[in-house]
């Protein structure tokens, strides 16, 4: 009986085992699909936009066209008019210098929105929980509007010619 006793035990600790790892697996699963570097040092940094169209968490932060960090929050700030508040996670080893832009730009041709880090030029470098300069680049739907808006307005007088043309017949 004492040996029963001992083998059972032996298998609750295995299936209390088997738990506490299946547990641990789920949540380095769980941050690495979601895409956060869980064993890597970062920094954070901070910019507050107007409008962040579209932008969520996890899109990229990208310096030169690589990745190097990603958006981990953003907030609303009343204080400040209703701004935006976002907060960046970029990787320690690089050093953002005094004068670093972030500049919201488009993302590709399916509508993503992305932060482009624009060096500053200052050799003094940025501390941790620093705020970055804020900057936008006009996308893709906003150029071809200012190319259209002319087209657009020589249509609508051509249109009225036409409609006045035609009612004198």
């Amino acid at each position: 009986k004492y040996s029963l006793e001992k083998q059972t035990m032996s298998k609750e600790v295995k299936v209390g085992l088997l738990a506490a790892i299946s547990l641990v697996v789920l949540y380095f699963g769980f941050h690495f699909l979601k895409g956060s570097d869980v064993f890597s040092r970062s920094n954070t940094y901070f910019v507050e936009y107007d409008n962040v169209d579209g932008l969520t968490t996890s899109n990229p932060v990208l310096l030169n066209g690589y990745p190097v960090g990603r958006v981990i929050q953003i907030e609303l700030v009343p204080q400040k008019g209703n701004s935006l508040r976002v907060a960046l996670d970029i990787r320690k080893n690089v050093g953002l210098p005094e004068g670093t832009k972030a500049i919201l730009v488009d993302g590709g041709l399916l509508g993503g929105k992305a932060i482009r880090l624009d060096m500053g030029t200052s050799g003094k470098m940025l501390p941790d929980e620093s705020e970055l300069i804020s900057a936008k680049e006009l996308g893709i739907m906003a150029l071809l509007q200012k190319q259209a808006s002319p087209v657009l307005s020589h249509a609508d007088s051509l249109m009225m010619n036409l409609a006045v043309v035609s009612e004198g017949f």
